[in-house]
């Protein structure tokens, strides 16, 4: 097992490695420190998740605010965050003016590894509101919706999905307010993703394989259709 493989396992199942990919981290100072890192955020995650306040609370207020500015979305974000109570910090888009977009969410999802192995308004309807409140219609299903986050930042204010799905966990991300030019691919730290303009903004699908990731697009292109 080589680096970029012992990264993908960790971050796809932190909480369960093969004795091949422990082996590996044993023997590989960066990989051992990476895998640290991840496990010393899952922890942190599940500490703060003590503090008593519903799943998914905030970005539920923020929802009810349909077609709300850009701006005054990302005022309603941070506000709503509060409600964490201090225990986890938001997640930001950085680097929106990067030319790859799909390289940008593979590094969004590598930086919340918790969002593999935790549940966060896992609700098909709750799902179907925000795409449509993104532009899409849902037509069909799309696989288990496992959790949701909304990450606010810089211009823009995203939805994080992760889907289970046929073909393995898939990562949806919603980021309204920017289009591309033409859509982006990127391949790195075992990830695979993909970029298009769709609906308000554009969307972003992260997979473990390019089987995978070329499957759950084939499911999008078949089962949402999107307002023009």
């Amino acid at each position: 097992m080589n680096c970029l493989e012992f990264r993908r396992h960790k971050l796809v199942d932190p909480r369960r490695l093969s004795g091949e990919a422990n082996k590996h981290a044993a023997s590989c100072h960066t990989c051992h420190a990476f895998a640290q890192e991840i496990d010393d955020a899952d922890l942190r995650f599940l500490q703060n998740s003590l503090t008593g306040v519903p799943s998914g609370l905030e970005e539920r207020i923020l929802l009810r605010r349909r077609f709300t500015p850009l701006r005054q979305a990302q005022r309603w974000a941070m506000a709503a965050s509060v409600l964490l109570s201090g225990g986890l910090a938001l997640t930001y888009w950085s680097g929106l003016f990067q030319a790859n977009y799909a390289e940008l969410a593979i590094q969004h999802v590598s930086h919340e590894p918790e969002s593999f192995v935790n549940t966060r308004n896992d609700d098909t309807d709750f799902f179907r509101k925000a795409l449509n409140d993104f532009g899409g219609q849902l037509q069909g299903s799309l696989g288990k919706v496992r959790y949701m986050k909304l990450c606010p930042g810089h211009g823009s204010a995203g939805w994080h999905v992760v889907l289970e799905t046929p073909h393995g966990l898939a990562t949806l991300l919603l980021i309204p307010g920017q289009r591309l030019q033409s859509p982006s691919t990127a391949n790195e730290m075992g990830l695979y993703a993909s970029a298009y303009s769709a609906g308000r903004g554009y969307y972003a699908l992260v997979a473990g394989a390019p089987a995978a990731m070329a499957a759950v697009q084939a499911m999008m292109q078949k089962q949402v259709t999107w307002k023009t």
